[in-house]
């Protein structure tokens, strides 16, 4: 549990770092970006729902 959250709190300044090149693209390609993350996001929940239970 603490490794996650170490994990989690290394990956947000990486997050910031790949978010730079994507502000220059089009909105169409930040919104597949955004939704990506966003289904990456699900599927990582609820996998670790999955396995507490």
């Amino acid at each position: 549990m603490i490794a996650s959250a170490v994990g989690v709190s290394l990956a947000v300044p990486l997050g910031v770092l790949v978010a730079q090149p994507l502000s220059g693209l089009s909105r169409a390609w930040q919104a597949v970006a955004f939704a990506f993350g966003l289904i990456a996001l699900l599927y990582l929940v609820t996998e670790d729902s999955a396995a507490i239970a």
